[in-house]
Parts: structure tokens; sequence; C-alpha cells
């Protein structure tokens, strides 16, 4: 709105801006995707939309070699949309093609020499990887057919595999056709020796960070498994093995040299080949589990590694896991020493593990109180663990009132979960909420839950009393200050004000009604509503 010519922002508009100015004073560009905003369009090539050129025009483009260009020959297409004669997007091109008419290309192919640029190789195997009827274009779909395994398999054999790796890897993958032995042992020798990825080079990377893998995150390292080829591969494996147990307990051999891979990101994807052995054989899961991690501790924050945690703490292998779990709490990895905090505080509320552990990483860096929080705010959240649930109440009430805004806000936010009421304790969990430093960054979510509250107001109103002591407090120290005001006044408080009220007087208790009245007292001395939209409310609602 502030883009807006002068001469059209009215007084009221003016007073909005204001307001919205005030309320996202806190976000970032980041927030609202400003940081990600690009120039340009689209680049494609000059070939005429869907299957129009014939096999020989199609074998010609594809054995002319491409020029040496001086800067880029773009052309004006469209708005927004310009063309490039490159093989890059003619290869593009022709993938798109193969995803129409797979039988025709994948036949047309083993007519072209092998030796193709590498670039229409992919895109021959990309195509025929991700083709569906589906995904055809309507021009195509009537007549659409798959191509056989046995057509498949000759394409895959007519070219070399050296510059086309990835493509090759995703097209076993896609049309299962490792299944074969000779295709499986194809899909094995990628695994072992294809050159991606670099030693300890990243694949995908932050810009803002190093490309070395020796400081990436778990996280980074599972995004680079996913786009490697070894990796890719090591994967692709496992899918296979999910769905054949004598396939994997035939190659258990596969899992080791996983593990042992130079590069941190396909010791990863040895974690996804370890899943499918929880069901086959746990001690040998647990086993390779354990070694993998020893290699490499981030993968003990891989996806899927919380199946290791859960069965391993209830086995044979709990000792080993515990002594894993302190490992991860001196790593150098902030990641993991958050991990380490969830897998203590999940054991301790468990498996009464890790007491004086728990005790430490309460009043540990933000990471690790963070990494409680969002174990605790998982248990609040779900409607699970009604035996235990009393054991958090120490600990909640610590988190509640800790120093870091995020940790505060992802505690108290599970006031708005149905769960969290339902919890045999949600009583004294509320009565702490309510006087915590927790409740004045959950202000809109707490009133808006308790606008809709299926219970009875009127049997919390002491709880209330102190929640709006507690938020209109002034502390002109505290930043959140600055804005809790605005927060009070645009949230459901006054409705929930009402329906209190309401419930009160309809229930002729005094002193609930007495309750009521000190409240808006509160809010009045708070001078957080003026008098004379005090006096608008009271006419409009609360007392008229």
């Amino acid at each position: 709105m502030p883009k807006l010519d002068g001469s059209r922002i009215s007084t009221a508009t003016e007073q909005l801006i204001k307001v919205l100015d005030r309320k996202f004073f806190n976000y970032s560009t980041s927030d609202f995707c400003s940081k990600y905003e690009s120039i340009g369009g689209v680049i494609t090539s000059p070939l005429p939309i869907g299957n129009k050129l014939s096999n020989g025009s199609w074998s010609k483009l594809i054995l002319t070699p491409e020029k040496q260009a001086v800067g880029r020959k773009w052309k004006q297409v469209a708005k927004e949309v310009i063309s490039e004669p490159t093989i890059e997007q003619f290869s593009r091109t022709l993938e798109g093609s193969v995803c129409n008419e797979p039988v025709r290309f994948a036949s047309f192919a083993l007519s072209l020499p092998k030796d193709i640029d590498p670039r229409y190789i992919s895109a021959f195997f990309r195509g025929l990887a991700d083709c569906s009827k589906e995904k055809a274009h309507e021009d195509y779909k009537d007549d659409w057919a798959p191509c056989s395994d046995i057509l498949l398999e000759k394409v895959i054999a007519h070219f070399p595999h050296n510059e086309s790796e990835s493509a090759l890897v995703r097209l076993f993958d896609c049309k299962s056709l490792a299944t074969d032995t000779k295709v499986f042992h194809l899909l094995l020798n990628l695994a072992r020796h294809a050159k991606d990825p670099e030693l300890n080079k990243l694949n995908v990377w932050n810009s803002d960070k190093t490309r070395s893998a020796e400081v990436a995150s778990a996280k980074s390292l599972m995004d680079n498994s996913i786009n490697c080829v070894r990796g890719q591969a090591y994967i692709a494996i496992a899918r296979l093995f999910f769905k054949n147990e004598l396939l994997a307990n035939q190659n258990r051999d596969v899992v080791d040299q996983a593990i042992v891979d130079e590069h941190p990101a396909v010791k990863m994807s040895a974690l996804e080949l370890l899943k499918p052995y929880l069901n086959y054989d746990s001690l040998f899961a647990h086993t390779k589990f354990i070694e993998l991690c020893t290699e490499d501790i981030r993968v003990s924050g891989g996806y899927g590694a919380n199946h290791f945690f859960n069965q391993g703490f209830e086995s044979q292998h709990v000792n080993e896991y515990i002594e894993l779990v302190l490992r991860m709490l001196g790593s150098q990895y902030v990641d993991i020493r958050k991990e380490a905090a969830r897998q203590i505080y999940a054991r301790w509320f468990f498996n009464d593990l890790f007491e004086r552990e728990l005790a430490l990483v309460l009043k540990g860096d933000k990471e690790l109180r963070s990494g409680c929080a969002s174990v605790l705010s998982q248990f609040l959240r779900e409607d699970k663990y009604h035996d235990r649930i009393g054991k958090i109440k120490s600990s909640y009430i610590t988190l509640l009132n800790d120093e870091d805004e995020d940790i505060l806000q992802k505690v108290g936010s599970c006031v708005q979960y149905d769960s969290y009421w339902t919890k045999h304790n949600s009583t004294v969990l509320f009565s702490e909420f309510v006087k915590s430093k927790a409740a004045r960054h959950c202000i809109n979510s707490l009133f808006e839950k308790l606008e809709f509250f299926p219970s009875m107001l009127i049997d919390m109103s002491d709880s209330l009393l102190g929640l709006v002591k507690n938020i209109v407090e002034v502390n002109k120290n505290d930043e959140s200050f600055k804005h809790r005001h605005m927060h009070i006044r645009e949230s459901s408080l006054l409705k929930v004000l009402q329906r209190l009220y309401d419930e009160a007087t309809e229930d002729e208790d005094d002193e609930a009604i007495s309750i009521c009245l000190d409240i808006w007292d509160e809010l009045l001395n708070s001078e957080i509503y003026t008098a004379m939209s005090a006096v608008k409310e009271l006419d409009n609602g609360l007392l008229s």
C-alpha cells in the first residue's frame, strides 16, 4: 500500500498502513519471499511444441555437432519466454518428446550411433524414467503405451553410461528394472564406482556456506545423498531390499560398502540401506547402525534414524545407544548436539535414562534447550502418553520461562491444540502457563483457542485473571513489550472476557463476576484501551 499514489491514500488507509507496519515490524524480507525475487523468464529450445519432428529430423539435429557460440543466441518467442539453440535446450525438448511417445523414441534411440552427446543420452534415460500416461501431453494420451522391459534394457545396453550415470540410476529406480540380475549388477557397479560425488565436495550447498562436506550438517548430507550418483544408486537398492527380503539377505555386503564410502553423503544413504533390515534382522541392523554412526556421527541425525533409536533403547543394544547419544552430545556439529538433546529428553521420558544429562541440557545452550522443547511440545500436541505425562511438569516450567523467544513460542503454542487440554494434568500445566514468559508470546493463538473452548471458562476464571495480569505487566526493557499491547487489542481477549462474564451472570456466580471485573480493571489500568475505546467496548458488549 505504501506504493500507492499519494492522492489515492485516504486517511483510513494511512492509519491501516501504520497498523500493518507495527504488526509486521519484526518480519524480514525473506518472510515475504522478497529475498528470492528474480528477473527474466523461461528459456526453451526453438523447436515446435509437441512431437512434430520426424525421426530423420531428430537424427540430423542430434548428430550435428554444437558450434562454439560467441555470446548467447537468445530469441524472444513470447512474453517472458526466449529460445536458445543449444544442446542443453534441445535435449530438454527431447526428454519431453520421449515422455509423450516412449515406444517410438526408444526404438529411435537404437538407430542412433552409440557415441552421441551424453546430454542426449541422459534425455533419453530421463524421458523413459519419468514417462507415464498422466504426464503425457493431451495430444498423445489416447495412443500412449509404455515401453516393454526388453526394449528399455536394449536402450540401456546401447549407450555408454559414464556421462549419464544420474539419469541411468533414475531409469533403474523408476522402472524397477533392477530386479533383473544383470541390471541389478549395473546398479551395484554405479553405487560402488560412479565418480559422483567428488571427494569432500557437496553437489548441493548453501551459497553462504562452504562447499566442503567435512563441515556439512546432517540435513545437508541428506540433500546431497539424493543428488549424487552413488547415493542415488544405494537408495534405489534400498527400495529393492524393502520389496525383496531374499535379495537383501544375499547382498548384505552392499551395506558395508556404503558404510566405508569415502563421501559422507554416500554414508548417509547407507542409512536407507539399513532400514529394511529392521524388519528382517534387527541385530544386524542395529550393529551396522552403530558402526555407521561411528564412521560419521552425522548419520545419527539423518531422516529415519529415530526408528533405530526407538528400537535400540528397547533392545539388548541399549548400552551402545547410551554411548552413542553421549558422543552426539559432545559432537562438533550443532544439529547433532540438538538431536542428542532430543534423544536425552525422549529416553528420560520413556526409559528413565539420562536424568543427570537432562538437567544439564535444560540449562545448556539454545540448541540443546530447543531440542528438549521440540520433544516436549510433541508430547503435548499428541493425544498419547497419558500414563506418564505428569513427568514433564518441571521441564515444562523451565522451558516456559526460557530466555529464547523461539523456544517460548514453540512450547507456549501447545495450548492451541485440543490434545493439550485432554491431559489429566492440563489444569496444572495451564496454571503454570498463565504466569510464564511464554504466555506473552502466544496471545493471539491462546485467545483464539479460548474463544471457542468447549468447556466452561468460568472454571478457569482465576487463571485468566493471572494471565491478564501477566500479559499487561509493564517491562519496557522487554523487546516484546513494544508490540504486546497491539497484539492484545487485536486478539480475541474481549470476546473471551464477554463469554466469561455471560457464564458468570447466568450461573449467578458473584465470585466469577468479581474476577471478570478485576480483569477489566487490569486492562484499563494498563492503558491498553483508551477511555473512549473502553466506553465503546462496555456499551457494545461487556456489562451492556
